[in-house]
């Protein structure tokens, strides 16, 4: 088990920007993200989709629009690719394919307890599953042919199965042509809102949302960043994390000197 001053659940804007404060101050931490830095932004977006507020506004703390189009908006990818290079411009110390899967704490309530899977993890897992459920029902057929006094046929070699406790078997399939795969209809439900349900404290309400006053949680030393009206109109927005992100990095340095 790794101990650590801070942990931080997402690699978009608000998380980078609590990452860069807390650099700032000198504060050890970690970025988990389940998939790829601004992921929201890639998977969540329709192709031709531009943000609606101009690029100068745009920006995370400490790293200001460079481009030739202050005035222009940017596509989804072209945000991604900003989030990108402020990663690497700060060295913020991000992890992509981890999945928090549940944060709780300790008895004594003296640190919280995080619990990830990374992508790979979460594969081998199914597939080990797999394998042993597969080998119970190979082994539970043999034992009724010999049981019954049936002679099994000869046995044949089937690449499908080999064991594969790593995993090799899982795709890395990102992106799909359509026309080429042949799918004609796409099914898209945007009927979905978030689920908390994998932190295990007394910070939601009775539907399910976090409660917190300017971002700061019930339970001391848990946090909430990236709403609307957080603490004021913009924190919605790209705009607004810099304020947002500094008062909780500066909250999280002063509780932990």
């Amino acid at each position: 088990m790794t101990t650590l001053d801070t942990v931080i659940v997402g690699a978009g804007q608000a998380g980078l920007g609590v990452s860069y404060f807390l650099q700032q101050n000198g504060r050890q931490h970690i970025v988990f993200e389940q998939g790829r830095i601004g992921e929201s932004w890639l998977s969540q977006r329709w192709d031709s989709f531009k943000l609606n507020t101009p690029n100068f506004m745009n920006v995370l703390p400490g790293f200001h629009y460079d481009g030739l189009e202050p005035d222009g908006f940017w596509r989804s990818d072209e945000l991604v690719h900003y989030f990108q290079r402020y990663v690497e411009q700060f060295q913020l110390p991000v992890r992509t394919g981890v999945t928090v899967v549940s944060v709780e704490q300790s008895e004594d309530e003296g640190y919280f307890i995080v619990k990830t899977n990374t992508l790979n993890d979460e594969a081998a897992a199914h597939v080990h599953f797999a394998d042993n459920f597969s080998q119970r029902l190979k082994d539970n057929i043999d034992a009724y042919l010999l049981q019954s006094g049936i002679a099994p046929p000869p046995l044949k070699n089937d690449p499908a199965d080999m064991s594969d406790p790593q995993a090799e078997c899982g795709s890395s399939l990102r992106r799909l042509n359509l026309r080429e795969a042949k799918v004609s209809t796409v099914i898209w439900a945007t009927g979905f809102t978030s689920d908390f349900s994998w932190i295990h404290l007394p910070v939601l309400d009775a539907e399910g949302r976090p409660i917190y006053q300017r971002g700061i949680s019930p339970v001391r030393g848990l946090y909430f960043i990236g709403f609307p009206w957080l603490s004021s109109r913009k924190s919605g927005i790209i705009y607004g994390i810099d304020e947002d992100a500094h008062y909780i990095a500066d909250t999280i340095s002063e509780q932990l000197a």
